[in-house]
């Protein structure tokens, strides 16, 4: 009995289905210094014990092994959606030249705005109603919150024609400048309001955007021959206005928090955008105050 429990011990840094087998041999060791009249009895309790642990430990085998496959199924469905979202930005590309070619006037770029949403619904909802249609996409997924997708929605539209407004008036240098400035800026919102820890390479690499942000705006607000007028002025605070919606923020959160079919998700969100964008057409009306830098294709 002592030599069992000292293997009991030991068995403690064994692997899970190891150290099952362990604890049944130590039950077998306490069996075997019964009185001999309950041999046969304890024989055929250590045999039911040998095989519910070995039942048990191939449980455990094909948990883990199950819970690898869905992680690696899930990272395959993740990179399969980042490569067709990549497809509908070629379309939106396309889309992008032929429309400023035809139209001829700044406004082309808010089309393209309202083009990609299209292109994305073209892309996955054929993708979910295949994968609902095979049972891959449980019905507790499809529960429907569609509140949070329209509230993305609208922040991502929003964000798009704010963005696609100046680009007709910007130069594409400052336009570049301003972007990268959004990854510090989107850091500071994650950690106020998701509370992420970064590490230093993170903070490092965030001064590094800024700082090479202002050595490349510094000199062009320096040149006295480019001058900027009001109008630029404006189009650069909704471009740091932009910044701060947190449409990103919140996708991360609700992700997190739902874990949803990607496909479904996204899905979901372009149906809102489109929404957004027909809504938003009488835009294409509105003249857009600023001194045009940008020529049609």
């Amino acid at each position: 009995v002592g030599a069992c429990q000292g293997w009991t011990c030991l068995s403690s840094r064994l692997p899970q289905r190891a150290r099952g087998w362990a604890s049944l041999a130590a039950r077998g060791g306490v069996m075997l210094s019964a009185p001999p009249a309950q041999s046969s009895q304890h024989t055929s309790n250590g045999r039911q014990l040998l095989r519910q642990g070995s039942e048990a430990g191939t449980a455990v085998t094909t948990t883990r092994a199950d819970a690898r496959i869905s992680a690696s199924v899930g990272q395959k469905l993740a990179l399969g959606l980042v490569a067709l979202i990549n497809v509908a930005s070629c379309g939106q590309g396309v889309l992008w030249v032929r429309t400023i070619h035809l139209m001829g006037h700044d406004h082309g770029f808010f089309v393209t705005q309202f083009a990609f949403p299209v292109c994305v619904n073209l892309v996955c909802w054929p993708i979910v109603g295949v994968m609902t249609w095979v049972g891959y996409i449980p019905r507790r997924e499809r529960k429907p919150q569609w509140w949070k997708f329209a509230a993305l929605a609208v922040m991502a539209g929003t964000g798009n024609l704010l963005n696609a407004l100046p680009q007709a008036v910007l130069p594409g240098a400052v336009q570049t400048v301003l972007g990268t400035l959004g990854v510090p800026v989107r850091m500071v919102m994650s950690c106020a309001l998701l509370g992420t820890r970064y590490r230093w390479q993170h903070y490092s690499a965030s001064v590094l955007i800024v700082a090479a942000a202002v050595l490349v705006v510094a000199p062009k607000l320096a040149d006295t021959t480019q001058d900027l007028d009001s109008a630029d002025i404006l189009w650069i605070l909704v471009l740091i206005a932009i910044m701060f919606i947190p449409e990103q923020i919140y996708a991360e959160k609700w992700l997190k928090r739902h874990a949803p079919n990607l496909f479904d998700w996204r899905a979901r969100m372009g149906f809102f955008e489109v929404i957004l964008g027909v809504c938003l057409l009488p835009f294409l009306f509105v003249h857009i105050p600023g001194r045009t830098t940008v020529a049609p294709a």
